[in-house]
């Protein structure tokens, strides 16, 4: 079971979302991925902290605008404040400032040069999931990118990712271990889509799941379909409109191997390799499933270059250190 007690720069160490009702997110997502749920409290914004065999693994808080929710990925960093002057030297944006959370950590949110959001997160008290790679645990952050040459360039210079894969799947490296992946846009997603990050969970068995998410209120976008020699997956709609998807390993030995070295290492990292010919058609469904997804979010959805200005789009973590400002 990878537990975690830290991770490098550069890697991704906490997932959480925003939602317009937190109370029915947290019930849809724990009887989903048999979740508990503990809320901090008024003085936390109510950024609930859901755990996984007594393991956090994820959080769930009240959104602050009328727009859909969406998964927020972190990034674990040294230096919150050099990453945020980083991202504003690639071109990037700092939707919100460096600042404290409490004790937790300090964070800070940032837009890429492609319009996508991400958050950068020093540990304090909070060093990210305690549990990964296992069904109802983060596995993967996946950016859809309509300049994937220009993403790898900005993340590389803030993050300092190297990149593996290929053309038509990119994937982040932090000390040649893979950690994330790029989808290229295609030309039939609508333009006023903006580039996101996708968050996957892990699945014991994806078709299960799709069912039980589908029964709870869900839809289906992509899916389940197979990744050859890889795993299984499906992209969802959650009943309030945000996109998550679930992975399933193949349970090959190498696979659970290196998920092994990955844990000793302390990084996170869902072991999927999809860079060859034979991986194709699964990203031409997985690119159907995103055009599929953005029809489901009709014009609710902000242009890149406005979608920021609403606080909204700050995640819970940033939200909880706002209420603590306003108590200090």
């Amino acid at each position: 079971m990878p537990q975690m007690t830290g991770y490098e720069h550069g890697v991704p160490s906490w997932v959480d979302i925003g939602t317009p009702d937190p109370r029915a997110g947290v019930r849809f997502y724990s009887e989903l991925f048999g979740w508990d749920s503990q809320d901090m409290g008024e003085e936390a914004g109510h950024y609930t902290i859901v755990s996984k065999d007594g393991k956090q693994v994820a959080a769930i808080s009240p959104a602050q605008d009328p727009g859909p929710p969406w998964w927020t990925t972190h990034i674990n960093v040294d230096d919150v404040d050099e990453t945020a002057k980083k991202a504003e030297s690639a071109g990037g944006t700092v939707i919100v400032a460096p600042m404290d959370v409490m004790t937790a950590g300090r964070m800070a949110i940032i837009m890429d040069t492609t319009g996508a959001v991400i958050a950068a997160w020093q540990p304090g008290q909070h060093l990210g999931a305690q549990l990964v790679n296992e069904p109802g645990a983060f596995v993967w952050s996946e950016l859809t990118s309509s300049d994937p040459a220009k993403s790898k360039a900005f993340y590389s210079a803030v993050f300092g990712w190297g990149w593996g894969g290929a053309d038509e799947y990119p994937e982040a490296q932090v000390g040649g271990r893979t950690i994330g992946g790029i989808m290229p846009r295609t030309a039939d997603m609508p333009a006023d889509v903006p580039d996101s990050w996708l968050v996957y969970f892990g699945a014991a068995d994806v078709n299960a799941d799709v069912k039980k998410a589908t029964d709870l209120g869900a839809s289906v976008v992509a899916g389940p379909a197979d990744i050859p020699g890889t795993g299984r997956f499906a992209v969802l709609v959650d009943p309030q409109g945000a996109a998550f998807a679930l992975f399933q390993a193949s349970g090959r030995p190498e696979l659970a191997e290196r998920m092994l070295r990955m844990q000793d290492e302390a990084a996170v990292s869902l072991m999927v390799s999809v860079g060859s010919d034979d991986h194709r058609p699964d990203r031409q469904a997985r690119r159907r499933g995103r055009v599929l997804l953005a029809a489901r979010w009709p014009c609710r959805l902000a242009h890149p270059g406005r979608r920021h200005e609403q606080p909204g789009r700050r995640t819970g973590r940033g939200r909880s250190a706002e209420r603590t400002r306003q108590h200090r």
